[in-house]
C-alpha cells in the first residue's frame, strides 16, 4: 500500500474475486479518510486504481538554535525547543521562532540571522527540524591619544584626540 513510487495508491489487477482488504492504510501524521473512487463490491472487468485520501493530523517538531562561533564563521549548538501540536504539512519559518526562549539564551551578544532563515514543511512522523541561526554581535574598540596644544581655559572635545588604532571584532573573539 505504501509503495515508494506511489505512496497513496494501490493498484488491483483483474481477478475473479475482489481481494479482501483488512483494516485501513496508515500514514504517519494522517488519518485515513476514504478510497477514491469508492471500492467496488465485486472485482471489475478491468484494472482500476483507487487512491487513499487522508486527513492531516498534528505532530511535533524540533527547533534547534545555533550561535555563531567567536573565532570562525561556523555555528555551534545553543539550545532546542520542541513544538507540539503542529499541523502536518504546514510550512514553518525560523523567523517565527527567533524570540523563543531556551536555556542559555543571550540576546545581548547575539542577533537573529535573517540571511540564514529557513522554511520547512512539517512531516507527519515528527522528524522535522527547523534551524534558527544567530550571529555574534561585533564591537569596536577605538584607541585615541590626546593631540591638543590648548590647555588653558579649554575643555577637550573629540577634535583634541587622534585615533591611533581601531579594532572591530565579534564578542568574545580573540583579538
Amino acid at each position: 500500500l505504501n509503495h515508494p513510487a506511489t505512496p497513496d495508491t494501490y493498484t488491483l489487477p483483474h481477478h475473479d474475486a475482489l481481494p479482501t482488504y483488512v483494516g485501513n492504510p496508515t500514514k504517519p501524521g494522517y488519518s485515513f479518510d476514504k478510497w477514491e473512487p469508492t471500492l467496488p463490491a465485486t472485482m471489475p472487468a478491468e484494472n482500476t486504481t483507487h487512491k487513499a485520501t487522508w486527513n492531516a493530523g498534528t505532530t511535533s517538531f524540533s527547533v534547534v538554535f545555533w550561535y555563531e562561533n567567536a573565532d570562525d564563521t561556523n555555528y555551534s549548538y545553543a539550545g532546542a525547543y520542541k513544538v507540539s501540536n503542529a499541523n502536518v504539512g504546514a510550512e514553518v519559518k525560523s523567523a517565527d521562532y527567533r524570540n523563543e526562549a531556551f536555556d542559555k539564551r543571550d540576546d545581548t551578544h547575539f542577533t537573529y540571522n535573517s540571511d540564514r532563515a529557513e522554511t520547512v514543511t512539517v512531516a507527519g512522523d515528527g522528524s522535522t527540524v527547523l534551524n534558527v541561526y544567530f550571529t555574534r554581535n561585533t564591537y569596536t574598540l577605538t584607541f585615541r591619544e590626546l593631540n591638543c596644544d590648548k590647555w588653558f581655559m579649554h575643555t577637550h572635545n573629540d577634535s583634541c584626540y587622534k585615533t591611533v588604532k581601531t579594532i572591530t571584532a565579534k564578542w568574545n573573539e580573540k583579538i
